[in-house]
Protein backbone atom coordinates (compact mmCIF):
# COMPACT_ATOMS: atom_id res chain seq x y z
CA UNK A 1 0.00 0.00 0.00
CA UNK A 2 2.95 2.74 1.20
CA UNK A 3 4.70 2.17 -1.97
CA UNK A 4 1.90 2.15 -4.60
CA UNK A 5 0.93 5.85 -2.88
CA UNK A 6 4.89 6.73 -3.01
CA UNK A 7 5.05 5.23 -6.58
CA UNK A 8 2.08 7.65 -7.77
CA UNK A 9 3.14 10.88 -5.78
CA UNK A 10 6.71 10.35 -7.54
CA UNK A 11 5.44 10.63 -11.16
CA UNK A 12 2.64 12.71 -10.72
CA UNK A 13 2.73 15.88 -12.81
CA UNK A 14 2.64 19.62 -11.17
CA UNK A 15 -1.17 20.07 -11.15
CA UNK A 16 -2.23 22.87 -9.99
CA UNK A 17 -5.96 23.44 -10.83
CA UNK A 18 -8.44 24.46 -8.13
CA UNK A 19 -12.08 24.57 -9.18
CA UNK A 20 -13.81 26.45 -6.33
CA UNK A 21 -16.76 24.73 -7.85
CA UNK A 22 -16.22 20.87 -5.95
CA UNK A 23 -15.60 22.46 -2.44
CA UNK A 24 -18.19 21.20 0.06
CA UNK A 25 -19.91 18.89 -3.19
CA UNK A 26 -20.58 15.44 -2.81
CA UNK A 27 -18.68 13.08 -4.88
CA UNK A 28 -19.33 9.55 -5.05
CA UNK A 29 -16.52 6.94 -6.64
CA UNK A 30 -17.28 3.30 -7.11
CA UNK A 31 -13.68 1.70 -7.15
CA UNK A 32 -12.06 3.86 -5.31
CA UNK A 33 -9.72 1.81 -2.98
CA UNK A 34 -6.13 1.53 -5.42
CA UNK A 35 -5.09 2.57 -8.43
CA UNK A 36 -6.60 5.12 -10.48
CA UNK A 37 -9.44 5.17 -8.49
CA UNK A 38 -7.37 6.23 -5.32
CA UNK A 39 -6.00 9.29 -7.58
CA UNK A 40 -9.67 9.63 -8.08
CA UNK A 41 -10.54 10.09 -4.02
CA UNK A 42 -7.23 12.09 -3.19
CA UNK A 43 -7.97 14.74 -6.08
CA UNK A 44 -11.14 15.04 -5.32
CA UNK A 45 -10.27 15.23 -1.41
CA UNK A 46 -7.77 17.87 -2.14
CA UNK A 47 -10.36 20.00 -3.96
CA UNK A 48 -12.31 19.82 -0.41
CA UNK A 49 -15.17 17.72 -1.32
CA UNK A 50 -16.87 15.31 0.37
CA UNK A 51 -15.63 12.06 -0.91
CA UNK A 52 -17.37 8.61 -0.31
CA UNK A 53 -16.44 5.58 -2.45
CA UNK A 54 -16.83 1.77 -2.40
CA UNK A 55 -14.58 -0.85 -3.07
CA UNK A 56 -14.01 -4.63 -2.20
CA UNK A 57 -10.69 -4.00 -0.76
CA UNK A 58 -11.24 -3.19 2.80
CA UNK A 59 -7.43 -3.22 4.00
CA UNK A 60 -6.29 -0.71 0.91
CA UNK A 61 -9.50 1.50 1.43
CA UNK A 62 -8.74 2.03 5.26
CA UNK A 63 -5.40 2.58 4.92
CA UNK A 64 -6.36 5.48 2.15
CA UNK A 65 -8.62 6.92 3.99
CA UNK A 66 -6.27 6.95 7.04
CA UNK A 67 -3.69 8.63 4.68
CA UNK A 68 -6.25 11.63 4.00
CA UNK A 69 -7.82 11.99 7.87
CA UNK A 70 -6.47 15.43 8.33
CA UNK A 71 -8.23 16.88 5.60
CA UNK A 72 -11.62 19.00 6.16
CA UNK A 73 -13.95 16.47 4.32
CA UNK A 74 -11.98 13.14 5.05
CA UNK A 75 -12.88 10.34 2.36
CA UNK A 76 -15.70 7.95 3.68
CA UNK A 77 -14.97 3.46 2.44
CA UNK A 78 -17.78 1.75 2.05
CA UNK A 79 -16.83 -1.71 1.70
CA UNK A 80 -19.14 -3.21 -1.37
CA UNK A 81 -18.90 -5.76 -4.21
CA UNK A 82 -20.14 -3.98 -7.03
CA UNK A 83 -21.86 -6.79 -9.03
CA UNK A 84 -24.36 -6.69 -5.43
CA UNK A 85 -26.31 -4.20 -7.02
CA UNK A 86 -29.33 -3.84 -4.26
CA UNK A 87 -26.05 -3.01 -1.85
CA UNK A 88 -24.31 -0.02 -4.15
CA UNK A 89 -27.74 1.11 -4.43
CA UNK A 90 -28.00 1.31 -0.89
CA UNK A 91 -24.60 3.15 -0.29
CA UNK A 92 -25.79 5.71 -2.43
CA UNK A 93 -28.77 6.17 -0.60
CA UNK A 94 -26.96 6.13 2.97
CA UNK A 95 -24.16 8.69 1.33
CA UNK A 96 -26.76 10.97 0.01
CA UNK A 97 -28.73 10.97 3.73
CA UNK A 98 -25.61 11.09 5.37
CA UNK A 99 -23.42 13.62 3.55
CA UNK A 100 -25.91 15.40 1.60
CA UNK A 101 -27.01 14.64 -2.23
CA UNK A 102 -24.49 13.43 -4.64
CA UNK A 103 -23.45 15.83 -6.78
CA UNK A 104 -20.65 13.83 -8.85
CA UNK A 105 -20.74 10.30 -9.90
CA UNK A 106 -17.55 8.66 -11.33
CA UNK A 107 -18.18 5.29 -12.46
CA UNK A 108 -14.34 4.26 -11.93
CA UNK A 109 -14.63 0.66 -10.89
CA UNK A 110 -13.74 -2.23 -13.69
CA UNK A 111 -11.36 -5.35 -14.14
CA UNK A 112 -9.37 -5.80 -17.07
CA UNK A 113 -7.54 -9.14 -16.49
CA UNK A 114 -6.65 -10.62 -19.58
CA UNK A 115 -8.70 -13.76 -21.20
CA UNK A 116 -8.59 -15.89 -24.80
CA UNK A 117 -11.52 -16.17 -26.63
CA UNK A 118 -11.41 -19.92 -26.15
CA UNK A 119 -11.53 -19.86 -22.69
CA UNK A 120 -14.30 -17.35 -22.35
CA UNK A 121 -17.90 -19.08 -20.58
CA UNK A 122 -21.25 -17.97 -20.27
CA UNK A 123 -20.49 -17.95 -16.30
CA UNK A 124 -17.30 -15.50 -16.93
CA UNK A 125 -18.66 -13.65 -19.83
CA UNK A 126 -21.78 -12.55 -17.84
CA UNK A 127 -19.01 -11.81 -14.57
CA UNK A 128 -17.01 -9.35 -16.49
CA UNK A 129 -20.22 -7.49 -17.23
CA UNK A 130 -21.30 -7.62 -13.50
CA UNK A 131 -18.22 -5.56 -12.78
CA UNK A 132 -17.47 -3.62 -15.99
CA UNK A 133 -20.90 -2.65 -17.10
CA UNK A 134 -24.05 -3.30 -14.99
CA UNK A 135 -22.72 -0.91 -11.89
CA UNK A 136 -22.72 1.86 -14.45
CA UNK A 137 -26.32 2.24 -15.42
CA UNK A 138 -27.71 1.24 -11.37
CA UNK A 139 -25.35 3.81 -9.64
CA UNK A 140 -26.78 6.34 -12.16
CA UNK A 141 -30.05 5.41 -11.31
CA UNK A 142 -29.73 5.74 -7.79
CA UNK A 143 -28.03 9.17 -7.90
CA UNK A 144 -30.27 10.99 -10.43
CA UNK A 145 -33.44 11.90 -8.13
CA UNK A 146 -30.53 13.55 -5.77
CA UNK A 147 -28.91 15.29 -8.56
CA UNK A 148 -32.11 16.49 -9.46
CA UNK A 149 -32.86 17.56 -5.91
CA UNK A 150 -29.98 19.64 -6.71
CA UNK A 151 -30.69 21.09 -9.61
CA UNK A 152 -27.42 19.28 -11.67
CA UNK A 153 -24.58 17.17 -11.67
CA UNK A 154 -22.37 15.31 -12.98
CA UNK A 155 -21.68 11.72 -14.12
CA UNK A 156 -18.63 10.35 -15.72
CA UNK A 157 -18.18 6.87 -17.01
CA UNK A 158 -15.08 5.09 -17.73
CA UNK A 159 -14.29 3.81 -21.05
CA UNK A 160 -11.44 2.52 -22.24
CA UNK A 161 -9.10 2.98 -25.79
CA UNK A 162 -8.74 -0.44 -25.88
CA UNK A 163 -11.99 -0.62 -27.71
CA UNK A 164 -10.50 1.14 -30.33
CA UNK A 165 -7.05 -0.12 -30.36
CA UNK A 166 -7.56 -3.65 -29.84
CA UNK A 167 -6.29 -5.83 -27.17
CA UNK A 168 -6.45 -9.25 -25.80
CA UNK A 169 -9.59 -9.40 -23.32
CA UNK A 170 -12.66 -9.19 -25.41
CA UNK A 171 -15.09 -9.02 -22.77
CA UNK A 172 -13.77 -6.23 -20.99
CA UNK A 173 -14.08 -4.66 -24.40
CA UNK A 174 -17.48 -5.33 -24.75
CA UNK A 175 -17.90 -3.99 -21.83
CA UNK A 176 -16.27 -0.53 -22.06
CA UNK A 177 -17.52 0.00 -25.98
CA UNK A 178 -21.20 0.02 -24.15
CA UNK A 179 -20.17 2.91 -21.71
CA UNK A 180 -20.23 5.44 -24.08
CA UNK A 181 -23.77 4.38 -25.47
CA UNK A 182 -24.84 4.49 -21.65
CA UNK A 183 -23.28 8.21 -21.73
CA UNK A 184 -25.49 8.85 -24.98
CA UNK A 185 -28.38 7.13 -23.88
CA UNK A 186 -28.47 9.44 -20.39
CA UNK A 187 -27.04 12.71 -21.40
CA UNK A 188 -30.42 13.83 -23.71
CA UNK A 189 -33.07 12.80 -21.37
CA UNK A 190 -31.05 14.16 -18.06
CA UNK A 191 -29.93 17.69 -19.88
CA UNK A 192 -32.96 18.78 -19.07
CA UNK A 193 -32.39 18.53 -15.17
CA UNK A 194 -28.91 20.01 -15.76
CA UNK A 195 -27.52 16.42 -14.96
CA UNK A 196 -24.10 16.12 -17.66
CA UNK A 197 -22.90 12.61 -18.57
CA UNK A 198 -19.56 12.09 -19.93
CA UNK A 199 -17.22 9.39 -21.06
CA UNK A 200 -13.31 9.52 -19.77
CA UNK A 201 -11.56 6.87 -21.79
CA UNK A 202 -8.10 6.67 -20.31
CA UNK A 203 -5.06 4.80 -22.23
CA UNK A 204 -2.05 2.72 -20.53
CA UNK A 205 -2.01 4.13 -16.90
CA UNK A 206 0.82 2.73 -14.96
CA UNK A 207 -0.93 1.64 -11.81
CA UNK A 208 0.93 -0.32 -9.11
CA UNK A 209 -1.19 -3.23 -10.68
CA UNK A 210 -0.41 -2.47 -14.16
CA UNK A 211 2.96 -2.47 -13.92
CA UNK A 212 3.13 -5.63 -11.66
CA UNK A 213 1.19 -7.87 -13.81
CA UNK A 214 1.48 -6.34 -17.00
CA UNK A 215 3.88 -4.33 -17.56
CA UNK A 216 6.59 -6.27 -19.90
CA UNK A 217 9.70 -4.75 -21.87
CA UNK A 218 8.01 -4.89 -24.93
CA UNK A 219 5.34 -3.72 -23.57
CA UNK A 220 6.99 -0.30 -22.66
CA UNK A 221 9.00 -0.43 -25.96
CA UNK A 222 4.93 -0.44 -27.72
CA UNK A 223 4.18 2.62 -25.57
CA UNK A 224 6.98 4.14 -27.05
CA UNK A 225 6.41 3.60 -29.91
CA UNK A 226 2.67 4.24 -30.51
CA UNK A 227 2.15 7.02 -27.89
CA UNK A 228 2.83 10.49 -29.60
CA UNK A 229 3.55 11.71 -26.06
CA UNK A 230 5.71 9.02 -24.91
CA UNK A 231 5.37 9.67 -21.17
CA UNK A 232 4.18 6.97 -18.79
CA UNK A 233 0.85 8.34 -18.36
CA UNK A 234 -0.02 8.09 -14.29
CA UNK A 235 -3.20 7.63 -11.88
CA UNK A 236 -3.45 11.80 -11.44
CA UNK A 237 -3.38 12.24 -15.38
CA UNK A 238 -6.64 10.42 -15.83
CA UNK A 239 -7.88 12.31 -12.18
CA UNK A 240 -7.22 15.72 -13.76
CA UNK A 241 -10.01 14.98 -16.52
CA UNK A 242 -12.34 13.75 -14.01
CA UNK A 243 -11.58 17.14 -11.59
CA UNK A 244 -12.38 19.23 -14.86
CA UNK A 245 -15.95 17.11 -16.54
CA UNK A 246 -17.10 17.29 -12.25
CA UNK A 247 -16.41 20.83 -11.71
CA UNK A 248 -18.73 23.59 -13.36
CA UNK A 249 -16.14 24.99 -15.83
CA UNK A 250 -17.40 21.90 -17.71
CA UNK A 251 -20.98 22.78 -17.43
CA UNK A 252 -21.62 22.47 -21.11
CA UNK A 253 -19.84 19.58 -21.52
CA UNK A 254 -22.08 16.43 -22.21
CA UNK A 255 -22.60 13.00 -24.39
CA UNK A 256 -19.07 13.31 -24.99
CA UNK A 257 -16.09 11.16 -24.81
CA UNK A 258 -12.68 12.63 -23.80
CA UNK A 259 -9.37 10.77 -24.09
CA UNK A 260 -6.17 10.93 -21.97
CA UNK A 261 -3.75 8.90 -23.65
CA UNK A 262 -0.70 10.39 -24.79
CA UNK A 263 -1.94 10.54 -27.88
CA UNK A 264 -1.93 6.66 -28.79
CA UNK A 265 -5.11 6.84 -30.93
Amino acid sequence: MKAEFKMQAVHSRSYSASYPSLEGKVVFITGGGSGIGAALVQRFSWQGAKVAFVDIEKSLSEALVTSLSEHVYPPVFIECDVRDIPALQMAIEHVGRDLGDVSVLVNNAANDTRHKIEDVTVEYWDNRMAINQRPMFFAAQAVIPQMKRLGGGSIINFGSVSTRIGSNFPAYMTAKAGAHGLTKGLARDLGPFNIRVNTLLPGWVMTERQRREHLTPEGDARIDALQAIPTRIQPDDIAAMALFLAADDSALCTSQEFIVDGGWI
